[in-house]
């Protein structure tokens, strides 16, 4: 994605040699917008973009909107942002089903048998192995996130 977003070949060195302010121009540029980021409540802005950056941004939107039941134009407007408010439990609700459906999705990649279980933790800190502690993973920290926000924006 480096590269799409340079519109050159990039090497290992050229990653290496990224600053953090070029390292969130790329975030920004091309994951936080395309995932919907600059218009989805917070907690799952951060589910969006790090599903995004994850499985790629074509996927994300797409899968949110499968969760809505409605049409999946992979792009988020007013009909997303509209299921978004109606959607049944409130956002924390929405938060889990979505991470749901992000595992759903994971479960069919081809590579999962290989991939699964850090899949697994990064989504939801839950080890299948038992071997990690739980803690809180994508899903917990957009749900901490989301209430936090409602807190201080009521």
């Amino acid at each position: 994605m480096l590269a799409a977003h340079c519109g050159k070949t990039v090497t290992a060195a050229d990653v290496k040699a990224l600053t953090l302010s070029e390292a969130e121009d790329v975030y920004r540029k091309s994951y936080w917008t395309q995932s919907g980021g600059d218009l989805l409540p917070v907690g799952l802005d951060y589910m969006s973009f790090d599903y995004g950056v994850n499985s790629g941004r074509a996927t994300v939107v797409k899968r949110l909107q499968k969760v809505f039941g409605i049409d999946q134009d992979g792009i988020v407007g007013g009909q997303t942002l509209a299921a978004v408010e109606a959607y049944p439990g409130g956002l924390s609700e929405l938060i889990k089903a979505y991470a749901e459906e992000r595992m759903r999705y994971l479960r069919g990649v081809k590579t999962w048998n290989k991939h699964g279980r850090g899949w697994t933790i990064r989504v939801t800190d839950k080890d299948p192995k038992g071997q990690y502690q739980p803690a809180l993973g994508v899903v917990g920290n957009a749900v901490v996130w989301q209430q936090a926000a409602r807190l201080i924006f009521p």
